[in-house]
């Protein structure tokens, strides 16, 4: 299986990094004694890295791959998504630029803000022959069964010939989704017009319009190991069975959550936003303490002033986090009963 990851960037590597740690990530990943042999393909902003930091990237095992000119020419012909931003066209499109330039291999696709808990080359042996996008998101995408990719982009033809059109039509199609969250790992859509390639997946899933296989079918390859694409919902979509209240530890750099091992730890914005909200109250409000709640449930003072930092000075940025977490501390502080979210979850 070969280990991708989609790239895009518009500024400096020192920005690149804080916002996307690969380089962070590899260096860990090497530091724990697993394989970093991940290649990286730059949709766009390759050339704006700067050559050390390009060096330092392929220094600890990453292979550095331009497909500039393949995502231009496959954003012209779906322009039509520009209307969703630049963000959403490219995750739109990563899909079949993957299947372009690596046609016919099967890949493992990571998204750039996940940090490995296992090692990657072991997960690459665990998971040959298997397809599925984890719990409906793409930040971990299997694809062993090549028409994956070919019913991926016979819909997104669809879509872009008439996104209303195509989004009403799925829309009504959305009975069942219950089920098919826990049952086929289809994930949740919550807007009528469909936005992201992940509303596109979910729906895709949900119908049984594209390969995926069951976490039934999942579970003895990965039933040993504690599995969730955001952490700030352990319990979601899994055969996670953990015990009641949950424990954690970090042994010798790995994470265990509820005595498993944890596969990968999906660093995406609301988790990134809730451990930074923690430095946040940690650094500047010391006497505030207890739950720190999330942004699903009634937001606590300490929670809106450390988003509020967030978004107008810019907060902790993601190698912020990581470097709190992963190289000076743990997530034990955070997995508390004192300070998480979720009444009773943790000890």
């Amino acid at each position: 299986m070969r280990n991708v990851i989609c790239c895009w960037n518009d500024r400096n590597p020192s920005h690149f990094e804080s916002h996307v740690p690969l380089l962070f990530s590899g260096r860990r990943n090497l530091a724990l004694g697993f394989s970093n042999e991940i290649d990286l393909l730059f949709l766009n902003g390759l050339d704006l890295l700067g050559e050390r930091y390009k060096e330092q990237l392929e220094e600890v095992g990453y292979r550095l791959h331009d497909v500039s000119d393949l995502y231009a020419g496959t954003a012209d012909r779906y322009a039509a998504l520009c209307a969703f931003g630049g963000y959403e066209m490219k995750c739109f499109l990563r899909w079949p630029v993957i299947a372009s330039y690596f046609r016919g291999d099967r890949i493992i696709h990571y998204d750039g803000d996940i940090v490995f808990n296992e090692d990657p080359a072991v997960i690459g042996v665990l998971l040959q022959g298997s397809t599925f996008v984890l719990q409906g998101c793409p930040a971990v995408t299997c694809i062993s069964d090549l028409d994956w990719f070919s019913r991926y982009q016979e819909q997104l033809d669809l879509l872009v010939e008439n996104p209303e059109g195509y989004s009403a039509r799925a829309w009504k199609e959305r009975d069942g989704w219950r089920v098919s969250e826990t049952q086929k790992w289809a994930g949740q859509r919550s807007r009528e017009v469909i936005s992201s390639d992940q509303d596109l997946i979910s729906h895709l899933i949900h119908t049984d319009r594209i390969p995926q296989d069951r976490p039934a079918q999942l579970a003895p390859l990965l039933g040993s190991y504690a599995v969730f694409e955001n952490p700030l919902y352990l319990h979601g979509c899994t055969f996670n069975d953990f015990p009641d209240p949950i424990g954690y530890e970090r042994r010798s750099g790995i994470d265990y959550v509820g005595g498993k091992r944890v596969l990968t730890w999906h660093m995406q914005s609301d988790f990134n936003l809730y451990l930074s909200t923690f430095l946040f109250r940690k650094r500047f409000m010391p006497w505030v303490g207890g739950r720190l709640a999330n942004h699903l449930v009634e937001p606590t003072f300490p929670y809106r002033l450390g988003s509020l930092f967030s978004r107008l000075c810019g907060g902790y940025t993601r190698l912020d986090v990581y470097r709190y977490f992963f190289e000076r501390h743990d997530f034990g502080e955070v997995f508390a009963d004192r300070t998480w979210w979720d009444r009773g979850a943790f000890r």
